[in-house]
C-alpha cells in the first residue's frame, strides 16, 4: 500500500464517522427534545412551572392580608356589639 492509498482510506474512514457522529448527535437532540417537551404547552398561558410557584405564592399572600383584614373587622364588629349594648343598657 502506498501513502496516497493509506491518506485515502483514512479520509474515507474519518468521513464516515464524521457523518455516524454527526447522525448520532442529531438523534441525541431529539430525544432530549421530546423527552423535555411540555405535555401541555398552553396550560398556564404557557409559563413555567417556577411562574406558576410565584403566582401561587402571590396569591397565598394576598389571602392571608384578607384573612388579617377579616379578623380586624369581626374585632371592630364585636366593639360595635359591646357599645351597642352598652348604650342599651344605659
Amino acid at each position: 500500500m502506498t501513502f496516497s492509498e493509506l491518506v485515502g482510506i483514512t479520509l474515507g474512514v474519518l468521513s464516515i464517522l464524521t457523518i455516524i457522529l454527526t447522525g448520532l448527535g442529531w438523534w441525541i437532540r431529539t430525544q432530549i427534545k421530546l423527552a423535555t417537551y411540555q405535555i401541555s404547552p398552553d396550560a398556564n398561558g404557557g409559563k413555567s412551572l417556577p411562574d406558576l410557584h410565584r403566582k401561587v405564592d402571590s396569591l397565598c399572600k394576598d389571602m392571608r392580608e384578607v384573612k388579617a383584614e377579616i379578623v380586624a373587622l369581626e374585632d371592630d364588629v364585636d366593639q360595635l356589639e359591646a357599645d351597642v349594648e352598652e348604650l342599651i343598657n344605659e
